[in-house]
C-alpha cells in the first residue's frame, strides 16, 4: 500500500493474442543473450517523462527471428509509452510491474553475434537504480534463462544532473551544525530514558553475575544472558546476595521501571515482567557500552534511572510478500526490536505477489500463491513480480511459512515481549490467493466436485468492472458477494486463531488490510448486482466495503479480537478510490484499529490520523514520510529503496514528533512551497483526540528487497531514531510554542543524537547482533574539500 503507490498513466499497450508455450525454465553455462540497459535522458521539466535503452547483444548461436524470443522485464517505475517503441517491437504489459518485449512482424532477424539497440520511452522520473529493469529473462524456443543483474548498468548520474542529484557537497551543508562532543554528554541508552542522573563512582563487573529478587521475570533475566554471553560474562539466578536485585513494585507504571547502581550492585524496580524486561535491555546496553569504551573491561557509571514508555503501541511492520524473508531473518528483525523496546511486530504475510502462510486445507495457497517465475497462465505459479526472475524454485519471490514456522516465529517474538499481528490483506491486495483459489476451483470442477470447488472461490468470472490498483493490477480484488469469500476468510481468520492457541500465544488483533481497494470494483460483477438488489441495507457497489468490513468484525468478535487495517477500513469508497479523504464515521467503535499511512505530503491525507484520532477512532501512526523504512535515505542514484513518499532517514524521523508532524516540516528538504503553504490549514490533534493515538510504527515494504542484507541496511541507523520517537519522552523542542526556539532546540537535541549514534549506537549494535549489515555514515565534502560526518565521532571498526 503505501508500497510504491506507482502512479499508473493509462496509455495503450498491445496485448498478446498468442498462447505462449509452456516452458520448463533451464539454466545454460552462457546466458543467451547478453543485455544493457541504460537511461539516457530525462525531461522532468515539461513531460515528466524518461527514455531509456535495451542494448541486446545475441550469443545464442541461433538467429533471434521475429517468432522465437521474447524479453520478460519487471519496471518498478514508470511504464512503458507504446507509442514511443520503434515498429518492429511491441510491449506487452501482463500486469502490475511485469511486461514482456515482443518482437514484431517488421522485426529483422538478429543475427548471432550481433547486437541491437530497443530505445523507448517511460512515463515519469526514473531517479533511482531500484527503479531500473528487474529481473530480467529471455524466453527463446519455449526456454526461459535469466539474465544477470550485473548487465544491467546502473543509472547514469550525469543524466540524473539536472535532476537535483544529492551530492557531497548537499552533505557538507547539511551536516555543517553538527559539532563532534565528548562522550561525557551523551547517554548511554538508546531509546533515551525519562531521567538519567550520572553519580561519582564506578560498578566493576567481573566475569559472573546473579540476579534475583522478589519479582518473578524469566524474560528479562534470560535476554540479559543472551547479551552477558556475548561480553563472556556468566548469569545465573540466586537470591543470595544478587549483583542484580529485580523487586517488585505497584507504584511503578506498566512497562516502566527504575534502576539504580552504585557499589552494593544494581537494583531494577518493576511492577511487571515487562518493565523488568525493559530494564535488562537498558541494562545490557550499559554492559556492551562500557566494554567497548574501557578496553574490554566492563566498568558502570552509578546512575539513577527512571524510565516509562511515550506510547503503549511501538511497532515494526515488515513485509515478506513483496520479497520472501527467511525465518532466521525475520528472527533477526524481532532480535532487534526488542532491544530498542519495541512491542509490536506487524507481519504482513499476504498480499497481490503471494501468500506466505501455509493452511492445509487449502494446499493452493503455497503450491501457486507462495511462488513466482515464468508462467504462461498462472496455473502453475505467480507471475514474476517485483524481479523475481523466470525459476520459481531459486526466486526471491518464492516462499512461505509452514505452520510450525509460524508457530516458532510467534513464540520467539513472546519470548521477547513482542507481540505479533499477522496481516491478511482484503479485499484488495489480494490476487495471490484469488489465482489460487481459482486453479483449486478448476481443479475440483475437473473431479466433478461442484459445490466443494464453489466453496473458497473469491471472484466472479462474469465480472466486466474496470479498475487499476495502486500497483498496476486489474484483477486483485476479491469478490464480496459471494460466499465463498466469506468462507475464505473465516477460515484463514480462524487459522490464525488456532495457530495462536497452539503456541499458547497471546494475540489481541488481526489486520485486514482494507487499503487501496480502486474506483471501479464490483460494478459490473452480475453476482454484486443480485446481492445489492436481495439486501435492502445495500444501494450500490460501494456500500459493499463496509459490509464486507463488518461481516468480518463478525468473525473476529466471537474470538474477543480487534479488527486492524489500513486506513481506508475507516474511509469512504468512492470515486477517488484509495485517495478518498471522506471520513465514514459509522465504521468508527473500540473493536477497530486504524493504520495510518498516508501522508505522502501534497496528497491531502497528512492530518488523517489527527482527524480519525479526534473523531474517537484508535489509530496507529505509520507515516510514510517519515516511518517508511523502505523508502531510500536519500537523493542518491544507487540507494536501495524507493521515494515515492520522499526520504527516510536518522533526522527525519528524529523530527517527526508524533503528536504535531507539522512543527518541524519546514526541515523537510523534500517538501515543496505549496505543501509548507497549506500546513496552516491542516487539523491538529487535539487534547480530546490524544488518548486515541495509541502510538507509531514503522513499516519496511519489500518491493526492492531482494537480498536479506538490505532490510539490516534500511532498518540501521534509522531504529534508532525511531525508537526514539516510540519510547522516549517530548524533548524541549517539542513542547516549544515558538518556532524559532524550537528550530533552535531542535538542532542541539539532533547534535546530541547524532553524536549518540555514531559514538555508541553503530558500534553497540555490531557487538549486540554478532555484526550489521548498517549503513555507514556518509561523508560530506566541501567547495574547497573539507569533510564533516553524518554522525560525528563514528569511527569505521
Amino acid at each position: 500500500m503505501k508500497r510504491h503507490l506507482l502512479l499508473i498513466i493509462l496509455i495503450p499497450l498491445l496485448m498478446s493474442c498468442e498462447k505462449e508455450q509452456n516452458i520448463k525454465t533451464v539454466s545454460p553455462s552462457q546466458v543467451p543473450v547478453d543485455i544493457t540497459w541504460s537511461l539516457d535522458s530525462i525531461d522532468a521539466a515539461s513531460q515528466q517523462i524518461s527514455y531509456v535503452t535495451f542494448l541486446i547483444e545475441n550469443n545464442a548461436g541461433k538467429d533471434l527471428s521475429s517468432t522465437n524470443w521474447t524479453l520478460h522485464f519487471n519496471q518498478l517505475g514508470g511504464s512503458p509509452i507504446m507509442k514511443s517503441f520503434p515498429t518492429d517491437i511491441s510491449v506487452i504489459h501482463k500486469t502490475g510491474d511485469y511486461f514482456v518485449l515482443k518482437p514484431m512482424a517488421l522485426w529483422q532477424a538478429l543475427p548471432d553475434g550481433a547486437s541491437k539497440k530497443i530505445s523507448f520511452a517511460l512515463s515519469g522520473i526514473l531517479d533511482k537504480f531500484s527503479e531500473s529493469p528487474k529481473g530480467i529473462f529471455i524466453v527463446i524456443d519455449g526456454q526461459a534463462t535469466n539474465i544477470p543483474d550485473a548487465k544491467i548498468n546502473g543509472i547514469n548520474t550525469e543524466v540524473l544532473a539536472a535532476n537535483n542529484p544529492y551530492t557531497d557537497e548537499d552533505r557538507y551543508q547539511d551536516y555543517s551544525k553538527l559539532k563532534i562532543l565528548p562522550k561525557e554528554k551523551l547517554l548511554p541508552i538508546i531509546p533515551s530514558p525519562s531521567v538519567y542522573e550520572s553519580k561519582k563512582g564506578k560498578y566493576t563487573v567481573g566475569s559472573s553475575m546473579t540476579v534475583g529478587g522478589s519479582l518473578n521475570a524469566p524474560k528479562a533475566i534470560a535476554s540479559l544472558q543472551r547479551y552477558a554471553s556475548k561480553l563472556d560474562i556468566k548469569t545465573s539466578t540466586s537470591n543470595f546476595t544478587p549483583n542484580i536485585s529485580l523487586k517488585s513494585s505497584s507504584a511503578i507504571p506498566p512497562e516502566s521501571y527504575i534502576m539504580d547502581i552504585d557499589d552494593s550492585g544494581i537494583v531494577v524496580q518493576a511492577a511487571d515482567n515487562k518493565g523488568a524486561f525493559y530494564a535488562m535491555q537498558s541494562l545490557a546496553q550499559l554492559l556492551i557500552t562500557s566494554q567497548l569504551e574501557n578496553n574490554g573491561n566492563i566498568e558502570l557509571d552509578f546512575c539513577h534511572i527512571e524510565d516509562t514508555p511515550r506510547f503503549a503501541y511501538r511497532g515494526m511492520h515488515l513485509d515478506v510478500v513483496r520479497s520472501f524473508h527467511s525465518k532466521e531473518a525475520v528472527k533477526s528483525v524481532l532480535d532487534q526490536m526488542s532491544f530498542f523496546k519495541l512491542n509490536k511486530f506487524q507481519f504482513h504475510i499476504t498480499d497481490d505477489e503471494g501468500w506466505r502462510i501455509e493452511i492445509p486445507e487449502l494446499p493452493e495457497l503455497t503450491t501457486i500463491g507462495a511462488k513466482r517465475g515464468y508462467t504462461e497462465d498462472e496455473r502453475d505459479h505467480l507471475f514474476p513480480f517485483y524481479g523475481s526472475g523466470a525459476d520459481p524454485e531459486t526466486s526471491y519471490g518464492s516462499g512461505y511459512y509452514t505452520q510450525e514456522d509460524y508457530i516458532d516465529i510467534i513464540q520467539y517474538a513472546h519470548e521477547r515481549n513482542i507481540e505479533v499481528i499477522p496481516e491478511i490483506d482484503v479485499p484488495g491486495h489480494a490476487r495471490a490467493a484469488i489465482k489460487a483459489m481459482s486453479v483449486r476451483h478448476d481443479r475440483l470442477i475437473a473431479a466433478g466436485k461442484t459445490e466443494e470447488a464453489k466453496k473458497y472461490l473469491l471472484h466472479d468470472s462474469e465480472d466486466k468492472s474496470k479498475y487499476t490498483s495502486a500497483q498496476g493490477y486489474r484483477d486483485n480484488v476479491e469478490c464480496v458477494c459471494q460466499e465463498g469469500t466469506y468462507n475464505f476468510m473465516e477460515l484463514a481468520l480462524e487459522t490464525m486463531v488456532d495457530l495462536h492457541k497452539k503456541a499458547n500465544v497471546p494475540l489481541t488483533t488481526i489486520h485486514v488490510g482494507g487499503d487501496e481497494i480502486p474506483h471501479g470494483v464490483w460494478t459490473e460483477s452480475p453476482v454484486c448486482d443480485d446481492f445489492i438488489q436481495s439486501n435492502t441495507k445495500l444501494n450500490k457497489p460501494a456500500d459493499l466495503q463496509v459490509y464486507f468490513f463488518n461481516k468480518l468484525k463478525e468473525v473476529l468478535n466471537k474470538h474477543n479480537l480487534i479488527m486492524g487495517g489500513w486506513e481506508e477500513v475507516l474511509l469512504a469508497h468512492d470515486e477517488k478510490g484509495h485517495n478518498t479523504t471522506e471520513i465514514n464515521y459509522e465504521m468508527i467503535d473500540d473493536q477497530t484499529l486504524a493504520y495510518v499511512w498516508n501522508s505522502k505530503w501534497g496528497w491531502g491525507r497528512e492530518d488523517m490520523v489527527y482527524k480519525l484520532a479526534n473523531a474517537g477512532a484508535k489509530v496507529i501512526m505509520c507515516n510514510s514520510s517519515s516511518y517508511y523504512f523502505d523508502m531510500a535515505y536519500d537523493q542518491n542514484p544507487n540507494e536501495v529503496g524507493l521515494s515515492w513518499s520522499g526520504y527516510s532517514n536518522s533526522k527525519t524521523i528524529y523530527s517527526t514528533d508524533p503528536t504535531n508532524i507539522f512543527k518541524l516540516a519546514n526541515l523537510d528538504l523534500n517538501l515543496a512551497p505549496s505543501d509548507l503553504s497549506n500546513i496552516a490549514s491542516k487539523t491538529s490533534l487535539t487534547s480530546s483526540g490524544r488518548p486515541n493515538l495509541l502510538g507509531i510504527q514503522a513499516q519496511l515494504w519489500s518491493e526492492t528487497i531482494n537480498k536479506e542484507e538490505y532490510i539490516e541496511y534500511l532498518m540501521f541507523p534509522k531504529m534508532f531514531a525511531f525508537a526514539e520517537r516510540a519510547w522516549s519522552s517530548e524533548g524541549q523542542w517539542m513542547k516549544s510554542q515558538n518556532l524559532t526556539e524550537a528550530d533552535q532546540q531542535f538542532d542541539v537535541s539532533w547534535n546530541v543524537f547524532a553524536n549518540t549514534i555514531g559514538q555508541r549506537g553503530l558500534p553497540m549494535i555490531n557487538k549486540a547482533f554478532d555484526g550489521v549489515n548498517h549503513r555507514s555514515p556518509q561523508i560530506g565534502t566541501s567547495k574547497e574539500g573539507q569533510k564533516n560526518i553524518q554522525f560525528p565521532g563514528y569511527k569505521e571498526e
